[in-house]
């Protein structure tokens, strides 16, 4: 079970596309420690996935190889929107490959692409997900809530609560219909991963901004006084200081990102700290 969303952030001068999830693999085996946020080297979009990680770690791979290695597409010369049938292309001839190999076609998991097309001047958000009737992956378009596009994706018995509880969580801070969002779809992602009734939904959370100039930026989470700092699930060594905002879940503090020189001098002491230590076993 994952749970993963997407919207359109809005502030008094911007907009930003706005990833989301959960951290949790559960499929026979527990692992919260597992990215599900996964941005692209041209900078424009990102991709979310959820559901059955058979052969979707490995598609996503192959998206990401395509992306870098076609240079009109790495240099962005095909727009975003054009991007979104080579993608789901890729993905329907790598199964069929597989079908006609082994018998078998993985159609358990769903992805969200959010970024920014450059051509239309406007952010996109779609979901990737197989249709039984065209017996295929598909792409679409996302629903509504409260007339502004939200991606959710995951189980069927976690998609709709969620759904109602953003809707929820707008409703009680007043939005009305087409204003702008702000955080209420991470807050409700942090609820559901509280929440013991959903005990798949778990781990640090994960969140990617696609801003409007072609550019993303993940975060990473921290939990109020624990010094530990998680970054796409997975909780960083003490030596390792990554140059992202971090976010402090519990006290709402953010720190922004240090200097290079900072995360020189900071992994120079530790690594010398853990060489001494080291020293005692030999």
């Amino acid at each position: 079970m994952s749970l993963c969303i997407g919207w359109i952030r809005k502030t008094n001068v911007s907009e930003e596309v706005v990833l989301a999830s959960d951290s949790c693999f559960s499929g026979g085996h527990r692992f919260i420690a597992a990215p599900k946020l996964f941005a692209m080297k041209r900078g424009d979009f990102a991709l979310a996935c959820a559901g059955s990680t058979t052969y979707s770690f490995a598609i996503i791979e192959h998206i990401r190889q395509a992306m870098d290695c076609n240079a009109p597409i790495s240099q962005r010369a095909y727009d975003i929107e054009d991007i979104v049938h080579y993608i789901v292309d890729i993905i329907n001839e790598t199964l069929l490959h597989e079908k006609e190999t082994i018998g078998i076609y993985e159609t358990d998991f769903k992805m969200i692409l959010g970024g920014y097309s450059w051509k239309r001047k406007r952010a996109v958000l779609r979901i990737i997900e197989y249709s039984s009737r065209m017996k295929n992956y598909y792409s679409h378009v996302v629903k509504t809530i409260k007339k502004t596009p939200v991606a959710v994706i995951g189980d069927l018995d976690v998609v709709k609560p969620a759904r109602k509880a953003i809707f929820d969580r707008l409703e009680a801070d007043g939005i009305v219909d087409g204003a702008p969002f702000d955080m209420q779809p991470f807050s409700v992602l942090m609820d559901f991963i509280k929440n013991p009734q959903y005990t798949t939904i778990d781990g640090a959370p994960q969140l990617l901004k696609v801003y409007p100039f072609m550019n993303s930026l993940p975060w990473e989470f921290t939990y109020g006084n624990d010094c530990s700092i998680y970054f796409y699930g997975r909780k960083l060594l003490a030596y390792e200081t990554f140059p992202y905002p971090i976010y402090n879940i519990e006290t709402g503090e953010k720190t922004y990102m240090k200097s290079v020189t900072e995360q020189y001098e900071r992994g120079h002491e530790i690594i010398q700290t853990l060489n001494v230590e080291e020293k005692k076993y030999f």
